[in-house]
């Protein structure tokens, strides 16, 4: 069965997740909703991303040299469309409280952390 996209895929096209390392220069950045075509883990809490699974992926360059190209769970990226839309009922910081809980449990469970 997998996991499906709560929002309309044009939603996850470009979508930047947010990151605390302000030192390094991405550039030709992209992200867009895919069926991961095998096993990955999401860059964002660690869980596993079962083949078959739509996730979110992003590529591009490490200070204008170095590809990468990681996947986010969807569960992680609805928490931050869910925050970007303002669904969230609650303040900034009590919504990033209880985001790190949900991607901590996640990790736990998938044996990650």
């Amino acid at each position: 069965m997998g996991k499906h996209p709560k929002y309309p895929a044009d939603e996850y096209i470009n979508f930047d997740m947010p990151s605390d390392d302000m030192d390094t220069y991405i550039t030709g950045y992209k992200s867009r909703l895919v069926k991961v075509r095998k096993d990955s883990k999401c860059a964002y809490c660690g869980t596993a991303i079962p083949k078959g699974d739509f996730a979110l992926a992003t590529s591009g360059f490490l200070d204008g040299e170095a590809p990468f190209y990681i996947h986010y769970c969807l569960e992680c990226v609805d928490d931050e469309l869910r925050n970007y839309h303002g669904e969230e009922n609650q303040g900034e910081e009590d919504w990033r409280e209880e985001a790190y809980k949900r991607w901590e449990k996640r990790a736990k469970e998938s044996g990650y952390i």
